[in-house]
């Protein structure tokens, strides 16, 4: 709520006060946080512009002594499995980064835009399904087109509009 400083922010074990809160969220989700007042109104005026619209992505840590630019877009010829979308964004971390390209590594993040509903209305098997398909085509389309080699990747996983909140 706002006070006369800032904001009162008061959850299920603690009670702050601030001059300013960073909310790490979608402007639509973000009207859950409040009680009620202006400032849930405000986020609620957003509503009706909700298109569903999410991201799928793909964290990988790889090995390789190749140069890669920091970011790139793959257009494919198709949509991509599970997706509204054949356009690929795929980010490198600098190889001089002490934190994400530690010991030689490099970090990349992969992105495509898809609809939250595609993911959470769905059963767990098919949930499940759809994220190691989505994740096969994304990696093939990454290898193929930036010449990465399989044994090159040494960790990887993807996040879904199912697991958005987990990884902010």
């Amino acid at each position: 709520s706002k006070t006369s400083k800032g904001y009162a922010v008061e959850t299920d074990n603690s009670y702050y006060e601030s001059k300013r809160v960073i909310l790490n969220g979608t402007v639509f989700s973000n009207s859950g946080l409040f009680r009620k007042g202006e400032i849930r109104k405000y986020f609620e005026s957003f509503s009706h512009l909700d298109a569903k619209q999410s991201a799928f992505v793909v964290y990988m840590k790889i090995k390789t002594d190749r140069e890669y630019s920091h970011h790139y877009q793959i257009i494919e010829k198709e949509k991509f499995s599970h997706t509204i979308s054949n356009a690929l964004f795929v980010s490198f971390s600098d190889k001089r980064d002490q934190i994400l390209s530690k010991d030689g590594y490099l970090s990349v993040t992969a992105s495509i835009h898809t609809l939250s509903n595609l993911w959470l209305d769905i059963g767990k098997e098919e949930y499940i399904e759809r994220k190691n398909r989505l994740t096969e085509e994304i990696l093939s389309s990454i290898c193929a087109k930036l010449a990465l080699c399989n044994h090159e990747i040494v960790d990887v996983f993807a996040a879904t509009p199912k697991t958005f909140r987990k990884y902010i």
